[in-house]
């Protein structure tokens, strides 16, 4: 094969398209990786250069990618304790509503005095199962026998008995069914199970619902693996090398839930009690909030006035033969207040008493 001559133009042309050539791969391979420098060998300075940065930009991206998981865990833990803030609120209003409600049960019994002797035996309730036996004297009148009653500490707020007009009458004061057993010659038809409180039955249920809603809430409350609710550490990191760095965690490490706040169940009879209060003036005209402080320590907080209400005045009708809606009439700002318990403690009869009006 003959060589072949070219002549100097045509060689510097060729030269020239191989040079077009090259740069137009560079350039596909710039547009193809985003990359000015692909390799040490088109420069070795800006490779390595870039290539530090690009390190640095990762770890700032898992930095960021960090401090958003922290961020998210954090709205998880906000918006779970304004859920259980909504929850205990509602549970102070069940213990509200309980408090308030006065719907015991009763019966009265026909009475007639003998000279025979004989009990009156009370079980169940908030009594329980073991029996609580009254004894009936020869002779005694139903006031002796209402006197008996009441003066038994083993029925103290559990059993009420009262003279209705003649009639020995007996209220339940739980949310269970009290037995009433008669072996008192001394009365007649005594006897039977008078219902319990159903209002504050519901309520109770209600008040344990939502205990369990509350920790349910609280449980419910975690992002990526982390509940501070719970009790689990969260730690964030601002910066590579671990310098600046921030760790949350509950007091303790406690959860939080039903039982660290407080919360107990609720049992049928346990909701509360009436205190009768000697010295305040106009005691129903106390502000909301009022702190009433004890001796012993023991502190109620006030919850404004106890309303009248028709439910009250039917009762009163029952026994007094009066309209219904004549007590809730009669009775405004005249009934008491209701109040529930801010600082446990034990309150005696004959306990001073100290008031704290808010502000």
């Amino acid at each position: 094969m003959s060589d072949i001559t070219i002549s100097r133009g045509v060689r510097s042309n060729l030269l020239s398209l191989q040079n077009i050539a090259s740069q137009r791969e560079t350039i596909q391979g710039r547009l193809a990786s985003g990359k000015k420098v692909n390799s040490a060998l088109d420069n070795p300075t800006n490779f390595f250069t870039a290539a530090s940065l690009n390190s640095r930009s990762n770890d700032l991206g898992a930095l960021l990618d960090s401090m958003s998981n922290g961020i998210k865990t954090l709205e998880a833990a906000d918006n779970g304790l304004k859920s259980i803030t909504k929850t205990v609120e509602s549970l102070q209003s069940a213990i509200r509503q309980a408090r308030q409600d006065k719907s015991w049960q009763g019966e009265s019994y026909a009475f007639t005095a003998t000279s025979g002797t004989g009990d009156i035996v009370f079980t169940g309730g908030s009594v329980g199962t073991t029996a609580v036996t009254v004894a009936v004297s020869a002779n005694a009148s139903v006031d002796d026998v209402v006197a008996s009653i009441n003066g038994n500490s083993s029925l103290t707020s559990k059993v009420r008995a009262s003279n209705d007009n003649g009639k020995l009458r007996i209220e339940n004061l739980s949310t269970s069914d009290l037995t009433v057993t008669d072996t008192a010659v001394a009365t007649t038809g005594t006897g039977g199970t008078i219902g319990g409180n159903t209002v504050r039955a519901d309520l109770i249920t209600q008040f344990n619902d939502l205990r369990q809603q509350l920790d349910r809430t609280a449980e419910d409350a975690s992002f990526n693996g982390i509940n501070l609710l719970r009790g689990d550490a969260l730690s964030i990191t601002f910066n590579e090398t671990g310098s600046s760095s921030l760790n949350i965690q509950s007091k303790d490490g406690d959860a939080i839930n039903s039982t660290n706040l407080g919360i107990d169940g609720l049992a049928p009879g346990v909701i509360a009690d009436n205190i009768a209060l000697t010295g305040i003036d106009n005691l129903t005209a106390l502000p909301r909030m009022t702190r009433l402080e004890f001796e012993s320590g023991a502190v109620l907080m006030t919850g404004g006035e106890n309303t009248p209400c028709v439910i009250a005045g039917r009762m009163v009708a029952a026994r007094y033969g009066t309209e219904p809606t004549a007590f809730p009439k009669a009775a405004i700002r005249l009934r008491g207040i209701t109040a529930w318990v801010d600082r446990p403690g034990r309150i005696s009869v004959g306990d001073a008493v100290r008031t704290h009006p808010p502000g």
